[in-house]
């Protein structure tokens, strides 16, 4: 039993159309809707109602089926067509299936038999009432969240495929649109306004700019775009999948051009720029966007991700992995890595470490345009104890021969003085005795670094059948003995 008062507070501020040509009826159905609402209109014909309509705009329709000049069925069409969210209820003493089949083609909310019953009308009353609000509920909230939307200082455009179907008035003004259909007419591809810049995200004819946000759309990317009057803007792009809908996505555009980030990267030492790293680390902690560590133990690749818990003027404390730390600790510093990073920053200073919190302070950050992280194959320290030569066109080279490192396509080698004639491409020999491998193999110098009191070179590999993969065994051993020895530390004492 539907409780009347109740059904009269949610109807405060609804008004009702009842139409019938019956007027005995319009008189007691009239005075009983009274009781529910605060303004009711009666109408004998269609005409009639449907004029009282436009002026009125009532919420809910109550019409008999059988009018004269213009039937229920029509009147709802006719209603329905000026005002599709209006609640139209149809009485009539037929209850067969194409009556039922046409009033539900037409959206009507209800079809309720004649003589009418007031708990049935009532309870159709309180569920059409219920709808109305729910349906203003609804509109409220999405006005409000168009808004918001509207009015955020971040560009959002809403993408179908490659195509943008929505988008805020940042957007739109950023490119000096006023509606989004004049922006699509005016472009191909979306991509095409991503400015060609190293390390940021842009579309070419090998790899679509959404292609390549899909391979990893978890990240957040670099974009460079040029706005109505022609300058270049740097943005943080954020990509965001709407699940219930295939293919639909949200891209999100935050200006930072403000960092200079593009002039960041520089071969020249820039205290500035230096000092513009912490404002860009702040922004990656306040998106909560994951950074990646990198450090090597005896050429073994420890890589985790972590999260920027603070930042200050000249320090960043992170959360991460506790086999990260211990990297940390052994190296003394690390690299870090994000995708919205121009390039890879090295932190030289470990300030402090908590193996308990589980985070590390680093201190002295640089831009590093040459990084080890670049590397492809795995290297490896060998062993102490090794036997190394080094043989020349000119002989066996004599002096102190350090072994760094080795893979299965290079060595590098740190010798205390420079063979006189050796250039870049000349091939040697040489021979490795390292733990269970005696072999000697032809390498060419790739590169030499000049250090204080020694030199540093890179010899490429030029292998003989065979030779590669008995190297790749010691390589792979050597790298497991490496991993159980790092596993194995213990710097938590």
């Amino acid at each position: 039993m539907i409780d009347l008062k109740l059904l009269q507070k949610s109807a405060s501020g609804l008004s009702i159309l009842y139409v019938d040509d019956n007027e005995k009826l319009r008189v007691s159905i009239g005075k009983f809707l009274l009781g529910i609402f605060d303004v009711v209109y009666v109408a004998e014909d269609g005409f009639k109602a449907l004029k009282k309509f436009k002026t009125y705009k009532p919420e809910i329709v109550i019409s008999d089926l059988n009018l004269q000049k213009l039937n229920g069925f029509k009147l709802a069409q006719q209603i329905k067509k000026i005002s599709p969210l209006t609640k139209f209820i149809i009485l009539s003493a037929h209850d067969e299936t194409p009556y039922l089949h046409t009033a539900i083609s037409l959206g009507v909310f209800n079809y309720l038999n004649k003589p009418v019953d007031v708990n049935v009308l009532t309870k159709t009353l309180s569920l059409g009432i219920k709808e109305i609000q729910s349906e203003r509920n609804s509109h409220l909230f999405y006005e409000n969240i168009w808004k918001v939307f509207n009015y955020q200082s971040s560009m959002i455009v809403m993408m179908q495929d490659e195509k943008p179907i929505v988008a805020n008035h940042a957007f739109l003004d950023f490119f000096g649109f006023t509606s989004i259909e004049d922006f699509v007419k005016d472009i191909d591809n979306f991509g095409q306004k991503f400015l060609q810049h190293d390390g940021f995200l842009y579309h070419t004819k090998e790899v679509s700019w959404l292609d390549a946000i899909l391979y990893d759309d978890k990240n957040s990317y670099n974009v460079l775009m040029k706005n109505l009057d022609n300058d270049k803007r740097h943005f943080i792009l954020h990509y965001q999948d709407i699940g219930e809908k295939n293919g639909a996505y949200i891209l999100s555009f935050e200006d930072v051009s403000e960092l200079n980030i593009q002039k960041m990267v520089s071969d020249e030492e820039n205290e500035e720029e230096k000092e513009s790293i912490f404002p860009l680390l702040e922004l990656i902690m306040k998106k909560r966007i994951h950074i990646e560590l990198h450090n090597y133990y005896k050429g073994l690749s420890i890589t985790h991700k972590g999260t920027i818990l603070k930042v200050t003027k000249d320090s960043i404390m992170i959360e991460s992995h506790d086999d990260q730390q211990k990297a940390i600790r052994y190296e003394g510093h690390t690299l870090l890595v994000c995708e919205i990073l121009p390039g890879t920053i090295m932190c030289h200073k470990l300030s402090h470490i908590s193996f308990t919190d589980k985070y590390v302070e680093l201190k002295e950050l640089e831009f590093v345009k040459n990084s080890p992280i670049t590397r492809k194959t795995a290297r490896v320290v060998p062993k102490e104890g090794y036997e190394i030569k080094l043989i020349l066109k000119s002989g066996e080279y004599i002096g102190t021969i350090i072994l760094q490192d080795i893979s299965i396509y290079a060595l590098k080698l740190t010798l205390t003085t420079y063979p006189i004639g050796l250039k870049e491409g000349d091939y040697v020999s040489i021979g490795l005795g390292l733990e269970d491998l005696n072999i000697e193999i032809k390498a060419s110098l790739y590169r030499r670094y000049e250090n204080e009191n020694s030199i540093d070179v890179v010899f490429v590999f030029n292998f003989e059948i065979g030779q590669k993969n008995i190297l790749l065994k010691y390589v792979t051993k050597r790298q497991m003995a490496t991993i159980r020895e790092f596993k194995g530390l213990n710097y938590e004492q």
